[in-house]
């Protein structure tokens, strides 16, 4: 018990001290990039909330979403593009509001729009798509080549065309998940198997850290790949980079990763996050341990910002309200405050203008009662979209869903939307949407679930773009 106290002590400590210092960064990652893109007023909205809350960076993820007039393939197939004077307008916004604008291109991975199109395909790893067992894909070609000469100069000409609509001298240029190199039978085989993926995926980043430090730019980018050959940290960059550490569970190993990081002197910042994706409802718990645990290995080893991630994974069915209970809290753990659920909840009621805080946190931990708990997501989640190929796992029992729903419920009883901006009266009724498919899903009533798509539909362009609207909903919408 001692020992515990002593333990939460040093990390109240530790999280207090960052209050005093002005340099840190408290950054925020939107993904413009799932289908799912703001309209104008939406990205303000959020951006007046950050700045609100203190933050002072954000990461705007584009995959294919920029407008790209350089190339008009893929400007013709972009669903939601975002304009290169929008991007100027929302940079000047950024700016009055002491928040810097940083462009997230995805590059090396994740260039899955990209690639699926038959002008780029030759660029891939996998051009016929990527076969692994560990992990298990059998997917279309995520990642550009990572020894192809032409890669850079794809990857160089994206830049050219993105970087001068922004203030910042910072580019996150992602290159995560950059699974390809596991496939036997991908373009880099051969040298894969004379150096190792790890010192070939290397290699590539250098090449990119190259090209992107010649630009006057300082390149950040995801640190999980160079994790995966921690012997290869001592020959990453030690200036003009910012290796991003994520992890997004409770004992995402920050504390590890920032000790590896800070003996090889790469800057780094950690990246928790608001545990929204995957869920429909946010997981509330797992955010605020996450979060608590990556600020205190931040301190400890001298990271020099946290960026707090948001995703959209599966098309992005999440309304922006459930990623705001961790919005909030990184921003008040960040300055040194201590944030219980009451004082977490009535700093949400600020926010909103409402009184929702109490009935969002309990929205948020709804999974906690599902009988089953797993990482990056919820089993929530998966009823809701694996639809009637769900196979329920044997402690997700009728009871267990009873209580999810009954809670539900309950938490609808204590939300008060009145005077509430009406953003937050229609992510709650999305919140409400989902969690009525969430039991029509349960009780085997999937066409009844369909009947919600038309309404779904009317709530995304109230504060989307209508983009991948469509195809998003007959999707999640579906027997």
């Amino acid at each position: 018990m001692k020992k515990t106290i002593l333990s939460s002590f040093a990390l109240i400590l530790a999280i207090r001290v960052f209050a005093a210092d002005p340099e840190f960064v408290l950054g925020y990652e939107y993904p413009a990039a799932h289908g799912k893109v703001p309209t104008t007023e939406t990205f303000r909205r959020m951006i007046d909330i950050l700045a609100d809350l203190g933050y002072n960076q954000f990461h705007l993820y584009l995959k294919n979403t920029f407008a790209y007039t350089n190339h008009p393939a893929a400007l013709k197939r972009n669903p939601a593009p975002v304009t290169a004077e929008e991007i100027r307008a929302l940079d000047d916004y950024c700016a009055k509001k002491g928040i810097e604008l940083v462009p997230y291109q995805a590059s090396f991975g994740h260039m899955e729009p990209w690639l699926a199109m038959p002008e780029y395909n030759h660029l891939a790893e996998t051009p016929k798509g990527v076969h692994t067992e560990k992990p298990k894909l059998n997917c279309g070609p995520i990642s550009l080549c990572a020894t192809d000469p032409a890669s850079i100069s794809f990857l160089s000409g994206l830049y050219d065309e993105l970087l001068p609509n922004f203030r910042t001298k910072k580019i996150n240029v992602g290159c995560d998940e950059v699974w390809d190199l596991l496939d036997p039978n991908c373009r880099s085989a051969a040298e894969v198997k004379r150096l190792g993926a790890g010192r070939v995926y290397l290699n590539c980043i250098l090449k990119m850290h190259e090209n992107i430090q010649a630009r006057g730019h300082v390149m950040m980018c995801w640190a999980d790949m160079i994790f995966l050959h921690p012997e290869l940290v001592p020959d990453m960059p030690k200036k003009n980079i910012i290796a991003l550490d994520w992890g997004y569970e409770a004992t995402s190993p920050f504390e590890k990763h920032g000790e590896a990081l800070k003996k090889a002197g790469v800057p780094f910042y950690v990246c928790p996050g608001t545990s929204g994706w995957g869920s429909l409802f946010g997981r509330v718990d797992n955010m605020k341990k996450n979060i608590d645990n990556a600020l205190a290995a931040a301190k400890k080893h001298g990271a020099s910002g946290l960026l707090l991630t948001e995703w959209g994974d599966g098309n992005h069915p999440q309304p922006w309200i459930a990623g705001l209970p961790g919005i909030v809290y990184a921003a008040a753990r960040a300055k040194g405050e201590e944030m219980d659920d009451a004082k977490l909840a009535a700093a949400i009621d600020r926010v909103t203008r409402c009184t929702c805080g109490e009935a969002l946190i309990r929205y948020g931990n709804l999974y906690l009662k599902c009988g089953v708990i797993r990482g990056n997501g919820t089993a929530l989640y998966d009823l809701f979209q694996k639809a009637s190929g769900y196979k329920r796992p044997e402690t997700m029992t009728e009871e267990k869903m009873a209580d999810v729903f009954a809670e539900w419920r309950a938490a609808k009883a204590v939300l008060n939307l009145s005077g509430a901006p009406q953003w937050v009266k229609d992510d709650f009724e999305l919140l409400d949407l989902l969690a009525t498919a969430v039991e029509l899903r349960w009780k085997g009533q999937h066409d009844a679930v369909m009947t919600l798509a038309p309404r779904y539909r009317e709530l995304w362009v109230k504060q989307n773009r209508p983009g991948n609207i469509d195809s998003s909903a007959k999707h999640l919408f579906r027997r």
